[in-house]
This record gives C-alpha cells, sequence and structure tokens, in this order.
C-alpha cells in the first residue's frame, strides 16, 4: 500500500473520506489491473469496514471493484473474486441502510460464478445457498429482487420456507452478531429471548 495512505489510517484509521478517495484514485492509475492491484485496495477497504462496524457501502464498494477489471485475469483468479465479492455483499445487506440493488449484485456474481464453472449443479447450489441466506439478512426491499434471483434458480417457494424455518435461529443470532449496538457480551444475553 502507497506509504502516504497508509500513514492516514495509521493516524485516524476513521478517516472515512479516504476509504472513498484512495480506491479510485489507486485504480485510475493502473492498466490492466491485477489481482494483486485489487485485493491491496480491498485490504484498504477492510481497515475502513473494521472501523465503521455499520456502514453498508464501505463492504459494497468493495464487491464493486470486482466489475470491470478481470478480463485478464485466469479462470481461478475470476473465481476467487466472484467469491470474495458476494462475501463483501453478504456484509453489507447485513447492516442497516443497505443498498437495494445488493440482490442484483449477488446475482451478477452467481452468474460469473456459474459461467466460470460450466454451470455446474454445485455452483447452482452454492449460488442458491447463497441466495437463501442472503434473503434471511435483507431487508424488504431487497427481498423481491432475491426471490426473483431463487425462481430464475429453479428453487421452489416450499424449499425457500423450509429454509427459513428451519434455519430462524442460527439466521437470528448471525444478525445480532452482525448488528451489536452495545458490547457483544451485553448484547448477546439481552437476547436470548429473541433466539427461543
Amino acid at each position: 500500500m502507497p506509504l502516504n495512505i497508509q500513514q492516514v489510517v495509521n493516524l485516524d484509521p476513521r478517516f472515512y473520506a479516504a476509504y472513498e478517495w484512495f480506491p479510485g484514485a489507486y485504480l485510475l492509475r493502473r492498466w490492466p489491473v491485477t489481482k494483486a492491484d485489487l485485493d491491496l485496495v480491498n485490504r484498504f477497504i477492510d481497515i475502513g469496514i473494521e472501523a465503521y462496524p455499520l456502514d453498508p457501502y464501505l463492504p459494497y464498494s468493495a464487491a464493486l471493484n470486482y466489475i470491470g477489471y478481470s478480463a485478464q485475469h485466469t479462470e481461478e483468479e475470476r473465481l476467487a473474486e466472484a467469491a470474495e465479492a458476494i462475501r463483501y455483499l453478504e456484509l453489507s445487506s447485513r447492516r442497516p441502510g443497505a443498498d437495494v440493488q445488493i440482490p442484483s449484485v449477488v446475482a451478477y456474481f452467481a452468474n460469473q460464478r456459474r459461467k466460470l464453472s460450466d454451470g455446474s449443479s454445485d455452483a447452482a447450489s452454492e449460488d442458491a445457498q447463497t441466495l437463501l441466506t442472503l434473503l434471511a439478512t435483507s431487508n424488504s426491499q431487497q427481498q423481491p429482487m432475491i426471490l426473483e434471483s431463487l425462481q430464475r434458480l429453479g428453487v421452489s417457494q416450499d424449499t425457500i420456507a423450509g429454509y427459513l424455518s428451519s434455519n430462524r435461529n442460527s439466521l437470528d443470532l448471525a444478525l445480532l452478531q452482525s448488528q451489536p449496538y452495545l458490547p457483544m457480551d451485553f448484547w448477546l444475553p439481552l437476547q436470548e429471548e429473541k433466539l427461543q
């Protein structure tokens, strides 16, 4: 990472503008953009994600870094990038104020992953699992797009309802852990009634 931007976040990891500015400024001067370039930028954004645990924009922007730069990358690199982008999008979707377009972007990366995996049933199953998890933690504005993507993958309404009901406690716990407003050791005991 360039020394000057590293010094900025060392002095103040909560200087939000740095996380907005650096990725574009860094990638603009690179062509072709390598996987190492994307990894460097997203490791930097990870510092901001840690400093702003409720901000939905930073993980969303990290995921979007994997769009438009991968044409020259190997198939293995592109598969890893799609998986990483989906991980960032899932993280963003669990935060208050998450972008309503997240399901569409997840569907884009899931489609990329299926194409790179030659449409294998394992990739389709993994995509369905990702979308089911996203559905369980998404807001009401995102849910119609996720349901549409699940239908395109051929997932039945019964499967969706079964997944949501059988995983409710673990999904609730994951959501509570991702959005604590009090220290974790104090927050979780207060939520035990919700999980029963």
